[in-house]
């Protein structure tokens, strides 16, 4: 949700300053960036004393997110108790089973040492350009 609230606003900030040619059959007032900024930030302050008028809601909303809260606390203790009761017990794996053997630093690289899955891959040549006149 508040994705889509702060997509829509910085998509609207830019449609506001990008200037667009709208032709001249546009009946719509311009409105300018700074007039734009100023109606933004009365906004912001209308939204700011929006408690002071309707403390009420602001109570109502509060303990609706406490409630919110204390369901999404109990449900993910309810999963964990879940998890832990039917998934298996993980066993640490061999050591030599998760990595490969490093490759010695002294063996030089040869077409012996690359597996044959990879070496039809050496065959291919990459053409070089033509020489100029």
């Amino acid at each position: 949700m508040w994705f889509l609230l702060r997509a829509t606003f910085w998509i609207s900030l830019v449609l506001l300053i990008v200037p667009l040619e709208t032709g001249a059959t546009s009946k719509a007032p311009a409105v300018s960036p700074l007039e734009a900024l100023s109606v933004a930030q009365a906004a912001v302050e209308d939204a700011k004393g929006f408690c002071t008028r309707n403390p009420a809601a602001c109570e109502t909303g509060a303990a609706a997110l406490v409630t919110v809260g204390e369901r999404a606390r109990v449900g993910v203790r309810m999963l964990n108790t879940y998890l832990d009761e039917n998934l298996p017990a993980e066993s640490p794996a061999p050591a030599s089973a998760t990595l490969p053997a490093a490759p010695q630093a002294s063996a030089p690289l040869t077409t012996s040492s690359i597996p044959t899955s990879h070496a039809a891959a050496l065959a291919i040549t990459v053409p070089l350009p033509r020489a100029r006149p």
